[in-house]
């Protein structure tokens, strides 16, 4: 009984197979169509994968600018508190900081010092207010910007 089962199946198999065979018999190759779809699917693929990489690319750019800037800011408070209350003055400086050994960028930093308007101790509070700005690689306008900005305040020590 499993020898007939087995050859009932193998038939089958070889009458599917053959029934396919018959098919392909007298065609030589694809049709115009076939190959139209072929290429608009790996056109459409390869497009997707340009514009995977371009933002791949674009989003590292922006984040290592962005960490440059964190670090240019993270070192203008650590310098700005460790200098003497009365040498706290407002000034602009432009720093340029070479991104992947490739790319020079322009940063700005704008530190502004002012007296508060608190009661009492206007002459023993400073106000420091740090703002770092970078042109944005991918700008749309001319003079866009990105920029991140830190305020503290420092206290005059009394001895």
């Amino acid at each position: 009984m499993l020898k007939i089962l087995i050859k009932k199946s193998s038939v089958r198999v070889t009458a599917l197979f053959r029934s396919g065979i018959d098919m392909l018999q007298g065609r030589a190759g694809l049709t115009l169509i076939e190959v139209m779809v072929a290429l608009v699917i790996f056109s459409l693929a390869s497009l997707m994968l340009a514009y995977t990489i371009t933002s791949s690319i674009r989003y590292d750019l922006n984040n290592t600018l962005r960490d440059q800037g964190y670090t240019l800011l993270n070192s203008t408070v650590n310098r700005l508190k460790s200098r003497e209350y009365d040498n706290l003055s407002t000034y602009e400086d432009n720093v340029t900081i070479p991104i992947n050994n490739e790319l020079d960028y322009n940063y700005q930093v704008i530190c502004e010092v002012e007296e508060p308007n608190f009661d009492n101790v206007s002459d023993t509070i400073k106000k420091i207010t740090i703002d770092v700005l970078w042109p944005k690689p991918h700008r749309t306008t001319e003079g866009e910007t990105d920029n991140i900005s830190a305020i503290f305040y420092k206290k005059k020590r009394q001895w």
